[in-house]
């Protein structure tokens, strides 16, 4: 079998993921170890699902917007070959808390009808865009969404020094204290950001997988300033994200799609005991 098959092959099983229904799949980042000496490799899946459990996606160039890591002030772009899979394989950037960060192109969905629209408004809250859909006077069938998907992933490589940041993304979450050196059980302040500027009063959605596999899932609103305080348990993986809206033109959009979502994500482990710095 030739390269440009392998690569067909590819391309196809990634476009049946990625053209997954947006209802109650998640995007996000699961490196394999949260956790390990400077010297280890950065190794993580991407994964599209829900329930903390996901298809792992293949590395595709050409579905990438932007993928770097950050350590500090020190910011550089992951590189990796078709069909790479975990999707991210690249090198610490040193000792201390790594910002993994990753943006994909603008894909799309489809709606048969409006039900499921609406079933996809109301599992994260923006049901209003209902009633705009309807002022609008957008088709009940056949119409399309489109969506990009801006994920994070904090973890340690060496010691715990540093913590988030803000990496101007579209849309972010960040996390204002270091879950990595924190006494837990304790709250955590998340801000969400769009534009840089503060997401006020929207909900996020936050999941949590013990040690037994079980999952939690809760809830959190921000406020005015776009934080959003959560609780957080010792030796737990943590998947946070939060979804906007945004009007498109099915004129000049790629895909004809009269709405836009935007997904943001964020993921960490926390560990057994505060780790020092």
């Amino acid at each position: 079998m030739g390269q440009r098959q392998i690569a067909c092959i590819f391309l196809s099983l990634a476009s049946g993921i990625f053209g997954m229904p947006a209802l109650s799949h998640e995007f996000w980042i699961a490196p394999t170890s949260y956790l390990a000496d400077e010297t280890t490799k950065i190794d993580a899946e991407l994964l599209v699902g829900m329930d903390m459990v996901g298809s792992a996606q293949i590395h595709i160039k050409n579905e990438i917007k932007q993928s770097f890591r950050q350590l500090a002030d020190q910011r550089k772009p992951n590189k990796g070959r078709l069909g790479d899979r975990p999707a991210l394989q690249t090198m610490a950037l040193g000792s201390g808390l790594h910002v993994l960060a990753h943006v994909t192109k603008q894909q799309s969905t489809s709606y048969k009808d409006l039900q499921k629209f609406q079933a996809f408004l109301e599992e994260k809250d923006l049901l209003a865009y209902l009633q705009e859909h309807r002022d609008r006077n957008l088709p009940e069938k056949d119409f399309a969404e489109g969506y990009v998907r801006h994920a994070k992933s904090l973890l340690v490589r060496g010691s715990a020094m540093g913590g988030d940041q803000i990496l101007g993304l579209r849309l972010e979450l960040v996390a204002m204290n270091n879950p990595y050196v924190m006494t837990l059980p304790n709250n955590i302040p998340i801000l969400a950001l769009e534009h840089g500027k503060p997401v006020a009063n929207r909900r996020m959605t936050i999941q949590s997988r013990r040690p037994d596999g079980v999952t939690d899932r809760a809830f959190a609103m921000t406020n005015d300033q776009g934080l959003a305080n959560i609780m957080l348990y010792p030796d737990r993986e943590y998947l946070i994200d939060l979804v906007t809206m945004e009007q498109s033109d099915p004129a000049t959009d790629p895909h004809q799609a009269p709405w836009r979502s935007h997904w943001a994500s964020l993921t960490f482990q926390t560990p057994t005991k505060a780790l020092a710095q």
